[in-house]
């Protein structure tokens, strides 16, 4: 017993030793790794300043070659304002763009055509400046400054200005802080004032950005200057200047590994560090001293200090970092105190134990063997009375150590097949994440015909049998029977659906050919003079001819859905415009019954958007349909409007009315076919319970849902999200810009649709003035029209004594615009033909109106 304490306590010292091998080991990875990651995030800040700088010099390039005219303020306009401003101007496309001051040296020789491209080409970069992001901060760019080709012509970054400049740079002229901000991009002074061709052209002429260290002209803070060049057809336009604050790179190499990394040059001198350090050297040890680390990572010991050295590609510096093996031992450290220390009181601990067993050990040896005895021989008795076939393997060889009677008896029933199988199964299952549950069947020895289903499940023998494995074995073979017999009738049964709704569909298109000609013979009927009893027979069979062709077309699309033909075609579309029509159709029904039928389009949504229209369309027109025939009065209101979750943008579409509404119970059965809300309905509404379960189908075809919400007695609300494919937005017309509009109509939804259409339009609506009873209008233009909707008796008797062209929107006016009474009636629901009459003929019947001031 003290021997094997023996060896417990030198196989402690030995792991622990192990233990330290593997931490330095581990200290030495982690550095390699933060060296690593710290080298990577300097090439990606590289690589993004020269992504940035490239996107800067292609959008310059573009606003050059395409002579693009940016701001308010044309380019004459500009170049005056610069040689009257002593060759100077501050030049911004718009007032969120980065201004940019334009400075010259004896530009005023220059051609007038070439000013004015310099000049568009600064004010081009200002917007380019604030489009142009940096991936780090979300900060703009830094480009600082640009020239042009022969060095005369300086545009300026925000925050750099002619006079910070000769204040910082101690200048006593313009032209000596040429001289010093044409340095970085080695451009010379031109030989002569007419001479427009550079002595000595920019380095940048590859397509990276070349990069040096300096300090910023304005600041004097140490910074990377990168030099990059914009041309056209191949010849140099302008020379981009750009700082980059070296602290931002210091940070970044401290935010991505906590030791001493510098930034070496090819000469071998410190140009960065990312913690403060002492002087640079150079190295002195050979090349054949470094060793390969895998890739291009390079490691030596030197001196007693680790190197690890690796190139920054594109450039000519070296990333380096050096540690020591102090600092190996400041890492480690609190592994080494706490492991020892756990290890001192182990190896006390286990003395104790050694030797208390050593005293106390076999009287209650004796007395657990016997126990273990007693034990066993319950556990048999017990195995073999459970249901389940035990058995226990070596997970080495597979040798059966014991099993149980229900399995042999399992083994039997399959001809001693059954425990091969499992031992084959045991050997491959890897338990390293648990059990494993295995599935599998035999035929039975004496029936051919009949097999023998198992579910058995493999466990390691974990800590009680180590190198064990425990099957425990389920007869499920009638539940296997049963369930093939279920997927049987499945089958069958879905077979059986198939033909059915193949039948349906082939039977629906039948018929709609003789009922097509019933209806037709029903409307030629109805318009020949009839007495009133007969003509009300032929609109009630109409009525019905309709309802059954509603009914039918219904049952093809749904059939056409199960089936899978159904197409989902996605095509740019108007929201507003398929409202409109939905509106339209169904407007005469809402006039016999007497309802208000409203569209209400909301701000945020798109003039066109791309998306499967056929099936929004016939959702929406079943939507309609429901809320206009379950609506005895009031109103129904038709809406859309967006909204984007995820990158995703999507339509919601609404239909709600004043009607029956439902219950919580009738919303969950509302959506199946064939199933309608409530008993009554059918008496008192008539349909087949299709509509929504169509839509339901067709939503769920396009990726969206549908839902409803409502309170008996009061209404419902039906709702409709649809996801937008994405596509490049269209423009949006604007052809009322500038105009102002009158409107005349009561606070509500119409007169928000009404505001909004104008709005959209470019025009400005003007609602009367509330202070003047007698000239409500007095501040509207006399050439202004005015739009009415719904208006009072005296309003509408103050517009058509105002002098002024009108327009008045009904809600069962013509689609088309007509002439009325002076005036001009539309729809409400043709905003096309609102928009045509007010640029056509109410623009142009103005000019022939009298003018009069007279209201009353």
């Amino acid at each position: 017993m003290l021997a094997c304490g023996a060896v417990l306590s030198l196989l402690s010292l030995s792991v622990l030793v192990t233990l330290i091998v593997v931490q330095v080991n581990s200290f030495e990875a982690r550095r390699i790794a933060d060296f690593r990651r710290a080298h990577a995030a300097l090439q990606i800040q590289l690589a993004r300043q020269d992504a940035s700088h490239a996107r800067l010099a292609n959008m310059a390039e573009y606003a050059w070659d395409h002579h693009v005219q940016l701001g308010r303020i044309p380019a004459d306009v500009m170049a005056s304002a610069y040689l009257q401003g002593g060759q100077r101007l501050v030049v911004a496309a718009d007032e969120y763009s980065r201004p940019q001051m334009a400075l010259g040296l004896e530009t005023t020789q220059w051609r007038p055509q070439e000013l004015k491209r310099y000049l568009q080409l600064s004010t081009a970069v200002s917007l380019i400046q604030r489009l142009t992001r940096t991936a780090d901060d979300g900060e703009p760019a830094s480009a600082s400054y640009f020239f042009d080709p022969s060095g005369q012509y300086l545009s300026l970054d925000k925050g750099l200005t002619e006079r910070g400049l000769i204040e910082a740079l101690a200048a006593g002229s313009r032209s000596e802080v040429f001289a010093h901000l044409r340095a970085p991009a080695q451009l010379l002074v031109p030989a002569s004032s007419r001479d427009q061709v550079p002595l000595l052209e920019s380095v940048a002429r590859s397509d990276s950005p070349q990069r040096t260290f300096g300090r910023h002209p304005l600041n004097g803070e140490p910074s990377l200057v990168s030099v990059f060049q914009a041309s056209a057809g191949g010849v140099p336009i302008a020379t981009f200047v750009a700082y980059e604050p070296m602290s931002r790179l210091q940070a970044l190499l401290r935010r991505n590994s906590q030791g001493h990394i510098s930034l070496l040059d090819r000469d071998g001198l410190r140009v960065l560090a990312s913690q403060d350090t002492g002087a640079a050297g150079k190295a002195a040890a050979p090349d054949s001293d470094w060793v390969l680390l895998g890739d291009a990572t390079r490691a030596r010991f030197h001196n007693g200090r680790f190197t690890l050295a690796l190139p920054v590609a594109g450039t000519p510096w070296t990333l380096v970092e050096t540690y020591q093996w102090t600092d190996i031992l400041r890492g480690i450290a609190p592994m080494l105190l706490s492991g020892g220390a756990l290890l001192v009181a182990a190896l006390a601990l286990l003395w104790v134990l050694m030797l208390w067993l050593h005293r106390r050990m076999y009287t209650p040896a004796l007395r657990q063997v016997k126990a273990i005895y007693a034990r066993d021989a319950r556990l048999r008795l017990l195995l073999d009375h459970v249901p389940v076939g035990v058995a226990l393997l070596d997970a080495r060889t597979g040798d059966v150590q014991d099993w149980n009677g229900p399995l042999q008896r399992m083994d039997r029933l399959t001809g001693a097949r059954l425990l091969p199988q499992l031992r084959a199964a045991a050997l491959q299952a890897d338990l390293s994440g648990g059990a494993v549950t295995l599935t599998g069947d035999l035929r039975f020895a004496a029936q051919s015909q009949q097999r023998f289903f198992h579910r058995t499940q493999v466990h390691g023998g974990g800590q009680a049998w180590p190198g064990g494995v425990l099957l425990m074995v389920e007869d499920v073979s009638e539940a296997m029977h049963a369930l093939h017999e279920e997927r049987e009738r499945t089958a069958q049964a879905e077979a059986r659906s198939r033909a059915k709704s193949n039948f349906v569909a082939a039977m629906s298109h039948e018929i709609r050919t003789p009922l097509h000609g019933i209806i037709g013979h029903l409307e030629l009927l109805a318009r020949a003079p009839l007495s009133a009893e007969p003509l009300e027979r032929v609109l009630r069979l109409r009525q019905s001819a309709d309802s059954l062709m509603d009914i039918i077309t219904d049952v093809l699309d749904l059939s056409r859905i199960e089936s899978g033909q159904w197409s989902l075609v996605p095509e740019r579309f108007a929201p507003g415009c398929l409202l409109e029509r939905v509106a339209v159709l169904y407007a005469p029904v809402a006039q016999a019954k007497g309802l208000q039928l409203d569209c209400v389009i909301a701000e945020d949504v798109a003039a066109s958007v791309v998306a499967p229209m056929a099936a929004v369309e016939r959702v929406l027109r079943n939507l309609a349909s429901n809320a206009l025939k379950f609506t005895a009065s009031g109103r129904v209101q038709l809406g859309v409007s967006s909204w984007c979750a995820d990158g995703q943008a999507w339509l919601r579409f609404d239909a709600t009315d004043s009607g029956i509404g439902l219950s919580a119970d009738e919303c969950e059965r509302l959506f199946q076919p064939f199933v309608q809300a409530d008993a009554s309905i059918l008496v008192r509404f008539g349909g087949s319970g299709l509509g929504l379960a169509l839509c339901q189908q067709l939503c769920e075809r396009m990726g969206g849902r549908i839902q409803v919400q409502s309170t008996p007695g009061v209404g419902s609300r039906f709702l409709f999200d649809v996801p937008l494919v994405p596509a490049p937005a269209s423009p949006v017309a604007v052809p009322l810009a500038g105009r102002c509009v009158g409107l005349v109509a009561a606070p509500g939804p119409w007169r928000r649709e009404l505001e909004r259409r104008l709005q959209r339009w470019g025009a400005q609506a003007r609602l009367p003035s509330a202070n003047d009873d007698h000239q409500p209008w007095a501040d509207l233009p006399m050439e202004a029209p005015i739009v009415m909707f719904e208006p009072s008796p005296e309003s509408r008797q103050q517009v058509l004594h105002s002098g002024r062209a009108w327009v008045e929107v009904c809600r069962y006016g013509p689609l088309r615009a007509q002439p009325h009474e002076g005036g001009h009636r539309v729809s409400c629901y043709a905003s096309e033909a609102l928009c045509r009459v007010l640029l056509g003929p109410v623009a142009g019947g103005m000019s022939n109106r009298p003018h009069t001031d007279v209201i009353g």
